[in-house]
């Protein structure tokens, strides 16, 4: 995102929490050119698939049944996530 830069970043998807929640979280800072007057505006960003939203609404009791559904990340979902880490931090 132009005129912001990552403060803090967390990868629940390669370290999974304890009760299965995956996610991709990312707080961004900046001072966009439109809104400058304002100061530094932090942007929180989640990202995940509709089987991690539900996970993180609903628990992870269903998940844990099918064993074959070990990992919710689909090659398509690995492929944006690598993009959007090597777009915020160039690895």
């Amino acid at each position: 995102l132009k005129g912001f830069s990552a403060i803090r970043y967390a990868d629940y998807i390669e370290n999974p929490k304890p009760n299965d929640y995956q996610s991709l979280h990312a707080t961004l800072v900046g001072t966009p050119a439109e809104i400058i007057s304002e100061g530094p505006i932090p942007v929180d960003l989640q990202i995940h698939t509709r089987k991690m939203h539900w996970v993180a609404e609903h628990g992870s009791a269903k998940l844990h049944s099918d064993k074959k559904r070990r990992h919710l990340v689909d090659h398509k979902l690995f492929l944006a996530i690598t993009a959007f880490r090597y777009y915020l931090f160039g690895a």
